[in-house]
């Protein structure tokens, strides 16, 4: 049997995943005041606080499946990292096993393209022609989920397909667009960011615990502006 590689990653700010309802039901009312904080970030006065025995629960259920999978055959190797954004606790399981990029590199070229919005929102609205090589990457995907020849896509349209449909012919054209505008964009975005950046790395691989970092700057709006960091999470979910 054909074995794959997985990395789950789960970056939780409000639930946690199918348990997130059971979770939320629980919350305590451990919290003070606004106008009682001093020290405390004021952002988390008021709130309330998930118990932590719903991510212990969580992790062990994802640490099974992944055993039952190797098990089966079905994967080879697997990583599993969470964090509560909001309320703290960390698990993991195999966090610094390091991955070959591939289709992770997505999300990376997502938010390249929205902090160059940042400065032009133009930039979203322009076109890119279809480059015959994108027929080389076939997927067995529907039609509109894809791209087809002889066609103009915005570049917004783009990064949906490729990020919602993980679209590799839009992944192309938009890495393409990038080496003829900007060759370093995504190698400063990892150096900005202090990720390993894939190009000038003797190993081009990544680790689910660096890969989970860029969750983290989008929610709390640390690398693109508010504006684009709703954004990108809006396509992501």
């Amino acid at each position: 049997m054909k074995k794959y590689v997985f990395i789950i990653a789960l970056i939780v700010g409000i639930g946690i995943g199918k348990y997130g309802d059971d979770a939320l039901s629980l919350l305590r009312q451990d919290s003070i005041n606004n106008s009682e904080c001093v020290y405390v970030n004021k952002s988390r006065c008021g709130q309330t606080i998930l118990p932590k025995k719903e991510f212990v629960k969580v992790k062990n259920d994802i640490i099974e499946f992944i055993s039952s999978e190797k098990a089966k055959g079905n994967i080879s190797s697997a990583s599993y990292y969470f964090r509560d954004l909001d309320n703290g606790p960390i698990s993991y399981y195999n966090e610094h096993e390091k991955f070959w990029p591939s289709s992770l590199m997505k999300l990376p070229i997502m938010m390249v393209y929205l902090k160059k919005a940042e400065k032009d929102k133009s930039l979203l609205e322009k076109e890119i022609q279809i480059d015959k090589k994108v027929s080389d990457f076939h997927q067995n995907i529907d039609s509109e989920k894809t791209i087809a020849k002889n066609t103009s896509y915005k570049i917004d349209d783009l990064i949906r397909k490729m990020i919602i449909y993980s679209n590799n012919g839009s992944t192309y054209l938009l890495v393409d667009h990038l080496e003829k505008t900007d060759s370093e964009a995504i190698s400063d975005l990892f150096l900005e960011l202090g990720m390993a950046d894939p190009e000038r790395q003797k190993d081009d691989f990544v680790n689910v615990k660096r890969y989970a970092e860029l969750y983290r700057y989008l929610y709390e709006a640390s690398y693109l502006n508010p504006e684009m960091s709703e954004k990108a999470l809006n396509i992501l979910s």
